[in-house]
């Protein structure tokens, strides 16, 4: 499993240079192999998400599926209904301090 990630990253690393680190895309890119891999891999998980922080300090997530059917189902795991939650109450916040 490391070595499919090592893989990934190497990849990664290579399309993008010498910042690699500080390349969302790649990070993106990174966090989806090893959700994906995670997904597929672990006994008992149908989906992973995985967060990062932009290069702004947004928070950027993607997710990973055991399989094609399950993606296209879209159920929510907790992380989809946290993040959720997380954007009701940013919003819910930004409409008070607006008043």
């Amino acid at each position: 499993m490391f070595r499919i990630l090592a893989n990934h990253i190497a990849l990664a690393r290579a399309k993008a240079g010498g910042n690699w680190a500080e390349n969302d895309q790649v990070r993106d890119e990174i966090a989806q192999a090893f959700a994906a891999l995670l997904a597929k891999e672990l006994p008992q998980f149908y989906s992973v998400t995985i967060e990062t922080v932009g290069q702004h300090g947004e928070i950027r997530g993607v997710s990973g599926y055991a399989s094609k059917e399950i993606a296209e189902k879209e159920i929510p795991g907790i992380a989809e209904i946290l993040r959720a939650r997380r954007e009701a109450r940013s919003t819910n916040t930004q409409s008070e301090d607006s008043k």
